[in-house]
């Protein structure tokens, strides 16, 4: 009821200046829903005239095909097809501090759309759309990388101190 009485009062004249407020605002009256529908005297049409012209159309009337509807495909990763841990998706509804990866579970098989993991001892079989390739990081002594700097002194004289033990970050 409000928006049809706001519309009466925005498309009434007013009588001191001659126009409504909204045709200063816009420079244009309004449409009100009486002007939107165009009435006229010679409406009425044939039902014969009508039949055929409405079998015309019909016929030159062209079917478009439906619009796929999850045209778009998802990404996969492309070091999805050689790792041997990954992380799964979490479709559920969750609340902003919870993750929404589960994982890394242990590759079993590999198929074509899906992958069979051990997930905590048991084998479940999960859709590569849920897949995210996990990074372990290796223990090998040469991909480690060189040891840390000893304690050494800048171009300014001032003697730096390595405090940082990589042991503990080592098994």
């Amino acid at each position: 009821m409000l928006p049809l009485i706001l519309l009466t009062l925005r498309s009434t004249v007013k009588e001191d200046i001659g126009h409504c407020p909204a045709e200063l605002v816009f420079g244009t009256t309004l449409r009100i829903p009486g002007d939107l529908h165009n009435v006229s005297d010679h409406a009425v049409i044939d039902p014969t005239n009508y039949v055929h012209r409405l079998k015309s159309l019909m016929q030159h009337a062209r079917h478009f095909p439906d619009r796929a509807r999850n045209a778009r495909k998802p990404y996969i990763p492309p070091d999805l097809r050689k790792c041997s841990h990954v992380f799964t998706r979490h479709d559920a509804v969750r609340n902003g501090a919870s993750a929404p990866y589960n994982g890394p579970y242990k590759v079993i098989k590999r198929y074509e759309k899906s992958f069979k993991l051990d997930v905590n001892g048991t084998r479940v079989h999960v859709s590569i759309d849920r897949l995210k390739p996990a990074f372990m990081e290796t223990t090998d002594n040469e991909e480690l990388g060189q040891p840390m700097r000893a304690n050494y002194t800048t171009r300014y004289g001032r003697a730096v101190k390595n405090t940082f033990d990589s042991s503990v970050f080592t098994t």
